[in-house]
């Protein structure tokens, strides 16, 4: 029958496939519905190493990744998930992209390049979007996403803030921090610039591979910069209320840092239950 059918449709440029569903579209419920974890840090300072020492078992049944959701795209996600964004908001987000845009155009790239990058973030504003709108039935766990690629924008629009700037309010930018969680990596300076000095052996891409794009001197001064960033944007966040956890990769075990981090997540999970238990 398949068979038959295909063959009639394809006159018209259709064909029926069977494919796996995505893994997002599952419809077990998690104890973890509802939360977004998600790791910040430098760029290079082993932010991914860390969280593939953490994942999967035991969280693969409890969480979603950004795999998970950049798997779903082709099936249906919708990509327009801004237009979900608060009206409120509108005006902060317009605030980060222009200025994102603005330093890409400093960062010494060529157009294409430049076109690269900045459709990258827009995307990962888009998934962020998704997830904090979306109905899923699991938390999200990410190595990475919004925060951490949106750290300077996001330190630039509370600076606006503070300054008085019409475009955005204070008390309105705390909607950006509604059901997040953060996971801080710190490290020193050098210990990030030797990173990138490894990665920088391994890869070609421009978009990731700053040591070998910048030179030493260069991205040390990039690397500073983000240090910064990241420091002020987890400040941000705890002034936000926002549960946080900072672990010190330079200095830290990594067995130590492995169990505070599995104490920090079972407490968020247990005071989720216990949250859901008074409601009923």
């Amino acid at each position: 029958m398949k068979n038959s059918i295909n063959k009639f449709i394809r006159r018209f440029g259709y064909e029926i496939r069977s494919v796996k569903v995505p893994l997002i579209y599952t419809q077990e419920q998690s104890s973890t519905k509802g939360l977004t974890v998600e790791f910040v840090g430098a760029p290079g300072i082993g932010k991914t190493t860390f969280f593939n020492k953490i994942y999967p078992p035991p969280c693969e049944k409890m969480w979603f990744t950004r795999n998970d959701l950049y798997k779903a795209h082709p099936y249906g996600i919708n990509i327009d998930a801004l237009k979900y964004i608060d009206n409120r908001l509108s005006s902060a987000y317009s605030c980060m992209l222009s200025h994102l845009y603005n330093r890409m155009l400093k960062m010494d790239f060529q157009l294409h390049r430049v076109v690269e990058f900045y459709s990258f973030h827009i995307q990962i504003a888009r998934y962020d979007a998704l997830i904090r709108y979306g109905n899923f039935s699991r938390g999200f766990l990410l190595d990475e996403g919004f925060l951490k690629n949106f750290a300077e924008e996001i330190v630039f629009i509370y600076s606006l803030a503070e300054e008085g700037n019409p475009l955005v309010k204070t008390d309105e930018l705390k909607q950006l921090w509604e059901n997040r969680v953060i996971v801080y990596i710190s490290a020193g300076e050098d210990y990030v610039v030797n990173n990138l000095k490894k990665r920088a052996l391994k890869s070609e891409d421009v978009i990731s591979n700053w040591y070998s794009f910048y030179g030493e001197e260069r991205t040390k001064l990039f690397v500073r910069k983000e240090v910064s960033n990241a420091e002020k944007l987890f400040s941000i966040a705890k002034e936000n209320k926002v549960k946080t956890l900072c672990l010190n990769i330079e200095n830290e075990e990594e067995k130590q840092m492995v169990e505070k981090f599995s104490c920090f997540i079972n407490s968020l999970i247990d005071n989720k239950k216990s949250a859901f238990s008074e409601c009923l």
